[in-house]
């Protein structure tokens, strides 16, 4: 139990980090559910998805059995996960593209489509997996490959994210790559762009984000998962991933003997371990609305973000592209700091996790201090799970109209 545990943490933790750094999205772990190893030889009526690992059943039906089980649950969650150790042929992942927010068909979203869910296989690029199924939830369709473009191109109404306005192929260099693969570690500026604009334009359900104040406090520290939780000072990420000259010691998340703060987690912090000197911009503008923050120079901590404008102003420059710039309007202004619920499971070991998602497709944080957090007592067995009655491909099917590829 505690190796699937700390292992969710960890995947949770690394894709946390990609979707800030592209999106400003931090995913954070509020509910933990684990079950026997085992699977029953007839899958429970609670749980009609965990099913053995057979031939007759595939990941498509897994999906579809998992699908309709979220469906029927009453909870504000954006989007739910099932990890699996069920190998399908060498598919490791399908989702339901643009679904977020949806909880059954004939949602109250008015747009219909299918409760969101997606599917993934344990593998060597699990956690890029996770993240690129959560990126078809949000509206993300595949990159473009070079048997996509062909010998005349590409064209707006192919059905993938090309490199650039001008060229067609993403050269497999991107986590939304039909195949998965474990050196795959930022997504396109395509992929970026039609989130976002997605987002902004309303082609996808935002109505279950909710406040930053609603995300469970953290009370079960665990020292060496990048997260800074009560009783530390810093949490570099463990010894694997602490860099040798870090201002944080990984056995014990404490600042080192002369260390003042650690840049990894504080905005206000220099390379060399101390508190910077005031007027340092810690935190750029994003529109005319938003005045940059400096530091004081008594704090490692960047002041509070501040908005200038009400919310009637600057509303005619909604949607646009990815990751910088105006072009989000009023709508990102007035939603940095949006939450997203995300439930998830794990297949042989079968998980129930529900994740927070601090939002912003315009903001751009240094480094997070909240991760893949973990609540205490929210960790039990599957007996507690929610009552109710590629050369490995990566899949991903359409329950929502296709968004335009935008670039930031």
């Amino acid at each position: 139990m505690q190796d699937a545990r700390d292992n969710i943490i960890s995947q949770v933790n690394i894709a946390s980090q990609v979707y800030e750094d592209a999106f400003n999205i931090a995913l954070a772990i509020q509910n933990l559910t684990i079950s026997d190893p085992s699977c029953p030889s007839d899958a429970p009526r609670s749980m009609p998805w965990n099913l053995p690992c057979t031939a007759s059943v595939d990941i498509n039906d897994r999906l579809n059995l998992f699908t309709q089980w979220r469906g029927r649950l009453r909870d504000d969650n954006a989007v739910w996960s099932l990890f699996s150790a069920c190998r399908s042929g060498s598919t490791v992942g399908i989702a339901w593209i643009g679904s977020l927010c949806n909880r059954s068909r004939g949602s109250s979203w008015g747009r219909g489509g299918t409760a969101s869910a997606n599917v993934l296989v344990r593998t060597a690029s699990e956690w890029q997996v996770f993240a690129h199924e959560l990126a078809h939830n949000l509206g993300a369709s595949h990159d473009c490959t070079s048997g996509d473009c062909g010998t005349s191109g590409y064209s707006p109404s192919d059905d993938c994210c090309p490199r650039s306005e001008t060229t067609c192929d993403a050269r497999n260099q991107y986590i939304m790559n039909p195949q998965s693969s474990p050196g795959l570690e930022e997504f396109s500026p395509c992929t970026i762009g039609t989130i976002c604009t997605g987002i902004g334009e309303e082609h996808v359900d935002t109505s279950c984000l909710v406040s930053e104040a609603e995300v469970p406090d953290i009370n079960d520290s665990q020292c060496g998962n990048g997260i800074v939780e009560p009783g530390e000072s810093c949490d570099c990420g463990g010894e694997d991933r602490c860099p040798a000259d870090s201002c944080c010691n990984p056995s014990t998340c404490q600042l080192r003997s002369g260390a003042e703060c650690d840049p990894l987690t504080d905005g206000c912090c220099t390379e060399e371990c101390r508190v910077a000197s005031s007027g340092l911009v810690c935190r750029e503008s994003t529109s005319s609305c938003d005045p940059e923050e400096t530091c004081d120079g008594s704090s490692s901590q960047c002041p509070v973000d501040v908005q200038d404008c009400d919310d009637d102003e600057d509303s005619g420059s909604r949607g646009g592209g990815g990751g910088g710039g105006g072009s989000a309007g009023s709508w990102f202004d007035r939603n940095r700091t949006a939450v997203i619920a995300t439930a998830s499971s794990v297949g042989g070991v079968i998980v129930i996790l529900v994740l927070c998602v601090i939002f912003s497709c315009i903001r751009k944080k240094r480094r997070r201090q909240r991760g893949a957090q973990l609540q205490s007592g929210n960790i039990s067995d599957g007996s507690n799970a929610p009552a109710l009655e590629h050369t490995r491909g990566v899949t991903q099917m359409p329950s929502a109209p296709r968004l335009v590829h935008r670039y930031a």
